[in-house]
């Protein structure tokens, strides 16, 4: 957070003229003086924050998501306290990792204000990974030199999956059945344009407009989807679940079904937002649309230049590599690694001299949805108590292994409905959308309207 100006809107009293015997180290200050500092007295570090209150980690979230803003100095203070109080105890992230998500392009050359080229280049220069959201209804329409492009540069390129047809809510339904039948159709699609196109995709959901049902993450997780993406921690359920700040400041967010949600910012956000991500051990994802890029890439890269600027070093991945290296782990006085999985996915690595422990843990209530843990050198034994899988892997010095965990279907999908009307009017959507994209927003801004 260092470094960090921040328009907070909670007002503290400053303090100022403070005995410079004390050897006090202003943390976070203002132009009349400071709000949270360290001192020292006879040897004896001690933290002062004059914040009226600390944050609640039980309350509710009832806006999209955690925005730092509205909560800076009760939420700053005490967090950079515990980081510096407990360094070997507490869990941690071995990196901070990255990716910029662009949400709906087809795989042409160019899409409205974005041109993939363009894009490969501007993230060579300015180290950065971007994952297209690809919308499964496009996968007969790719273009041979954006799939070569992604070959090329593919620590740079990647997909992820952006619903089905992107149609209104349509993950937002209850029906298991129909999200089932959904869900299954964007596989095929996915790897259809895989088997066409020579070009793998991460298994990862990114929700068209951000909705969906709590339902839908169940169905997910059965159909062995890594984890999901999305800018709202709250579903749009008639009946929403309580998700709290605890549960909201975790790696990912494990309260539906125990399947992993990540959440990902809008460069609007703010850089003080995706800092203090980092600074809680999620990882950095970045979301923007085709127009963020109407300025020829200006924005782009210096909202990409200010989170690199950071004092930490990001390793940009794509999508996939970014949920499997999302973990958290610690040493125990044994020696062996404490890991506490999140994804369905785990890439592990020995980086010791010397052969390693690992114990690994993932949240499963239901014992019996767990199919089989898999990795590299087959199956594993696994066990589980009190809400958790829990497993052990041995690696010798350099070694790396990818820990997969599959689960059972329960819920059979609906049968086919399309109708030819429906199908005519998906259709008709991705192409007006597209229309809208590559003609209307060009012409709105060359004639300054767009802002």
């Amino acid at each position: 957070m260092s470094g960090l100006t921040v328009s907070a809107k909670q007002a503290a009293p400053v303090l100022t003229g403070i005995d410079t015997s004390l050897r006090m180290t202003r943390l976070i200050s203002n132009a009349e003086g400071s709000v949270f500092m360290k001192m020292e007295h006879e040897g004896v570090p001690f933290f002062l924050s004059t914040a009226n209150s600390l944050v609640d980690l039980d309350s509710s979230i009832t806006t999209h998501q955690f925005d730092l803003r509205e909560h800076f100095l009760s939420a700053v203070p005490i967090i950079m306290y515990v980081r510096w109080a407990f360094p070997e105890s507490s869990c941690k992230q071995l990196e901070c990792s990255a990716c910029l998500i662009i949400d709906d392009p087809p795989l042409k050359v160019s899409y409205g204000f974005l041109n993939l080229r363009k894009l490969s280049d501007v993230a060579l220069r300015h180290n950065f990974s971007a994952s297209i959201a690809f919308i499964p209804w496009n996968w007969s329409r790719s273009t041979r030199k954006v799939i070569d492009l992604f070959k090329q540069y593919p620590k740079r390129l990647s997909l992820s999956v952006h619903g089905c047809d992107h149609t209104t809510s349509e993950f937002g339904t209850r029906d298991k059945s129909t999200l089932v039948r959904k869900v299954k159709k964007a596989i095929s699609r996915m790897q259809s344009h895989e088997e066409k196109n020579g070009l793998p995709y991460d298994r990862i959901m990114v929700f068209p407009q951000g909705v969906f049902s709590e339902n839908a993450l169940q169905v997910l997780k059965e159909q062995n989807f890594v984890a999901a993406v999305n800018t709202s921690v709250r579903s749009t359920d008639p009946e929403p679940r309580k998700i709290t700040l605890a549960s909201c400041w975790d790696v990912a967010l494990m309260d539906y079904g125990d399947f992993p949600l990540l959440t990902r910012r809008y460069p609007s956000e703010g850089i003080e937002n995706f800092a203090f991500d980092i600074l809680l051990g999620k990882p950095c994802l970045v979301v923007i649309h085709h127009d963020f890029c109407r300025d020829n890439y200006a924005h782009l890269t210096k909202f990409i230049d200010q989170l690199n600027g950071l004092p930490c070093t990001l390793s940009w991945r794509s999508l996939g590599e970014v949920v499997r290296r999302s973990f958290r782990q610690r040493t125990l006085p044994s020696g062996t690694i404490a890991v506490e999985m999140y994804g369905g996915e785990l890439r592990l690595s020995n980086t010791f001299s010397a052969t390693q422990n690992f114990s690994i843990r993932r949240r499963e209530r239901d014992s019996n949805a767990v199919k089989e843990v898999v990795s590299d050198s087959g199956i594993v034994d696994w066990s589980h108590a009190d809400g958790y899988i829990t497993f052990s892997l041995e690696l010798n010095p350099k070694e790396s292994a990818l820990i997969r965990i599959t689960y059972r279907e329960t819920v059979s999908p609906a049968p086919e409905d399309e109708t030819a009307l429906y199908r005519l009017k998906t259709a008709a959507r991705r192409h007006l959308c597209e229309a809208r994209d590559n003609y209307l927003q060009p012409a709105l801004n060359v004639l300054g309207v767009l802002r």
